[in-house]
């Protein structure tokens, strides 16, 4: 969580394409029940799922965030119980 988060802080993305660019295979990009565009990033060895909103700095200049909506163990996330809540 440390890595991921020194990371993230360092880094000023623009589009999904430059978050794919600095974790490669470890986050993908997802939309929840009701639309809301997510990056699913793994952490701590795949064992974890951090889901969150980024506001990219393309759309959103003077923000440029990540807003981390929950973090769940890999079974929890396969049940996909989070699509609906958020």
């Amino acid at each position: 969580m440390t890595q991921w988060r020194a990371t993230t802080k360092a880094s000023a993305w623009l589009s999904p394409a430059d978050a794919k660019t600095t974790f490669g295979k470890n986050v993908d990009f997802v939309q929840s029940d009701n639309g809301s565009d997510l990056a699913v990033f793994n952490i701590h060895a795949n064992h974890y799922r951090l889901i969150a909103s980024v506001h990219y700095l393309a759309k959103h200049p003077r923000k440029g965030q990540v807003y981390v909506l929950r973090i769940l163990k890999h079974e929890a996330y396969d049940l996909e119980k989070w699509k609906q809540e958020l």
